[in-house]
C-alpha cells in the first residue's frame, strides 16, 4: 500500500494505480457547484413538490413526498454535502431512488445534463484500516467532477418507513 499526501496536508494510503470506466452521469449543482450520480442509481427525476414534514429529531429526513400515491422519505443534498439550505430555487429536482427495496427522495438544486463521461476510481484513505474509493467523472473540458453515491448517503438514515414516518417516531 502507497503512502501519499494531499494537497491538505492529509496521510492518504491507497494505491497508486486507478480504475477507468465509462457511464452515463447525471450532472447537477448544489450551492453552485456541480456533482455526478452514475444513472444507474437513479430511478426517474421529479420536480420539487410539497414535502409533509415529519418529526425527525436528527433532521436527517427532510419530509415525505407523496409521488404517486407512494410516500416516500426525502432528504436534501445540500445539507448532506455540507451546505446551509436557504431555500429551494425554482430549479429544485428531486431524484428517486431505490435502496434496500426502498424509494427515497434526494433533493438537487438544478439538474444541468446527462453526458457520457470517462469514470475514475481512486481508493483513498485518511488511515490504514478504512479504505474508501473517490469517484470522479471526466468532463469534455478536462474537469473533474466528484461523483456522488445514493447508498452513502442513506446508510445513515432507518429505512424502515411505516405510514411515512420513520422508525424513530414509533
Amino acid at each position: 500500500m502507497n503512502k501519499t499526501v494531499n494537497g491538505d496536508g492529509d496521510l492518504l494510503y491507497g494505491n497508486s494505480s486507478q480504475q477507468e470506466e465509462k457511464s452515463e452521469v447525471i450532472l447537477f449543482e448544489i450551492e453552485q457547484h456541480l456533482y455526478g450520480v452514475e444513472v444507474c442509481h437513479i430511478d426517474e427525476i421529479v420536480p420539487m413538490m410539497e414535502l409533509e414534514p415529519i418529526s425527525d429529531k436528527d433532521q436527517k429526513i427532510e419530509g415525505i413526498m407523496n409521488l404517486r400515491g407512494e410516500f416516500l422519505p426525502v432528504l436534501d443534498l445540500t445539507k448532506k454535502l455540507g451546505f446551509q439550505r436557504k431555500e429551494y430555487p425554482f430549479e429544485s429536482r428531486v431524484f428517486i431512488t431505490t435502496i434496500e427495496n426502498k424509494k427515497v427522495g434526494l433533493i438537487v438544486d438544478k439538474v444541468r445534463d446527462i453526458q457520457f463521461l470517462q469514470i475514475e476510481t481512486l481508493p483513498l484513505s485518511l488511515n490504514e484500516s478504512k479504505v474508501t474509493e473517490h469517484r470522479l467523472a471526466r468532463l469534455q473540458t478536462n474537469e473533474n467532477v466528484q461523483l456522488i453515491s445514493p447508498q452513502s448517503f442513506l446508510k445513515e438514515i432507518n429505512l424502515n418507513l411505516s405510514n411515512g414516518k420513520s422508525q424513530d417516531d414509533h
